[in-house]
């Protein structure tokens, strides 16, 4: 991973930067630097498989620099993009079922990492896919919610 991290620095830096533009403004945004001399293709693959590829692509759309990008790699993060869009509107319908089973069983959940965050952090960006949906119950009602 080290030696992946410096041998594409620039690529790295840029996704950062990217992912910091959409922290710090609702408005504006968009990385500082340029993409003209990185590997592109790298940038895309580490964000694919890092699951943040569909905010990079709204953090480029919104500063129109995705539009210097080849045409493959923005057909593919506007699919990635829209592919992540709907898996979490599944989830969150799946967490919404089984929310209201608890409620009808009077046990209280939590909801933890993907559903919580989506709802909490990532409200203006729901893109972060969720892999699966993670709830905690008290130990007192595990007997009750295994029933």
């Amino acid at each position: 991973m080290i030696s992946s991290f410096n041998a594409n620095a620039g690529e790295w830096a840029y996704l950062l930067d990217c992912l910091a533009s959409l922290s710090q403004s609702q408005t504006s945004g968009g990385p500082a630097s340029s993409a003209e001399s990185l590997d592109l293709q790298f940038l895309q693959e580490t964000a694919r498989r890092h699951r943040v590829l569909p905010f990079i692509t709204i953090a480029l759309e919104k500063c129109d620099a995705l539009e210097s990008w080849p045409e493959n790699l923005r057909i593919q993060a506007a699919a990635c993009l829209q592919e992540s869009e709907w898996q979490n509107r599944l989830k969150m319908l799946e967490f919404n079922r089984i929310r209201r089973i608890f409620q009808e069983q009077h046990i209280p959940i939590i909801p933890l990492i993907g559903a919580a965050l989506t709802d909490l952090v990532y409200r203006p960006y729901p893109f972060r896919t969720m892999e699966d949906i993670d709830i905690l119950i008290r130990g007192a009602d595990l007997e009750k919610a295994e029933g």
